[in-house]
């Protein structure tokens, strides 16, 4: 799902904490979640500590209006006037130059060790396929102590620390640069809200476009190698009962 927002900032955050609950409702329906995760044992899973976060969403969604959601016949008119950021993808960002986890000092990693592992020998398989996502626009991304034009990573800071310990030297990015800025870093194109949520997270997760930010209500991760499980057509698995 791809949303355009303009209202107030409380109206656009309801439609934001919606979009949360929404995908916290579907994480935790799905059987695939939990190994999918890397935090198998994440205690945001228990009945109680659900049970509250949603209560915090929904003093937000308190604050809906319906009239702050821009319909499909605005689009074209929102994004000319929209002169906050832009989208961009840079296929080989180098490494060393984005904000995200880091390996800790002892050399483990911010995440389970069967999980981590498993990426692991996904990316030596595979490499690294599916773009980091990073803001790199003022008033989100600032860091202090980092240099202006340095992306700060909001999913994908895993991999970044995969590709460190693999002395993997570029890696995809996609991120959000102010309204006529290029990146200085690496070479890449603009890309469009739609392309962003439908070719390269592939509707998978849900996106929140905002006059001054975005954000993405993410699933857990997928594997390269679930694909030599699950079938890509919806219809079919059902078929087939996977």
């Amino acid at each position: 799902m791809l949303v355009r927002v303009n209202g107030t900032e409380a109206e656009n955050e309801a439609v934001r904490a919606l979009m949360r609950i929404r995908m916290r409702c579907e994480a935790m329906c799905d059987h695939t979640f939990l190994w999918q995760s890397s935090h198998p044992d994440n205690p945001k899973m228990d009945k109680e500590r659900t049970w509250q976060w949603m209560q915090q969403q929904w003093k937000h969604v308190n604050h809906l209006n319906p009239a702050a959601v821009v319909t499909p016949d605005k689009f074209a008119d929102y994004d000319r006037n929209v002169k906050t950021y832009q989208f961009w993808y840079c296929p080989e960002w180098p490494t060393d130059k984005i904000i995200g986890k880091r390996i800790r000092d002892d050399g483990t990693f911010h995440a389970a060790d069967s999980w981590i592992n498993r990426l692991i020998s996904s990316i030596k398989k595979h490499g690294i396929l599916d773009p980091l996502l990073a803001w790199n626009h003022e008033p989100t991304a600032v860091v202090k102590g980092w240099p202006r034009g340095t992306p700060v990573t909001i999913l994908g800071s895993n991999r970044i620390a995969v590709a460190k310990h693999l002395n993997i030297p570029t890696i995809p990015v996609i991120m959000s640069l102010p309204h006529g800025e290029s990146p200085k870093q690496a070479a890449g194109h603009q890309i469009t809200p739609e392309e962003l949520h439908g070719k390269y997270m592939k509707h998978r997760a849900d996106l929140w476009v905002a006059p001054r930010d975005w954000y993405l209500v993410h699933p857990p991760t997928r594997f390269h190698d679930d694909e030599e499980f699950f079938d890509p057509d919806p219809q079919q698995q059902i078929l087939s009962g996977v």
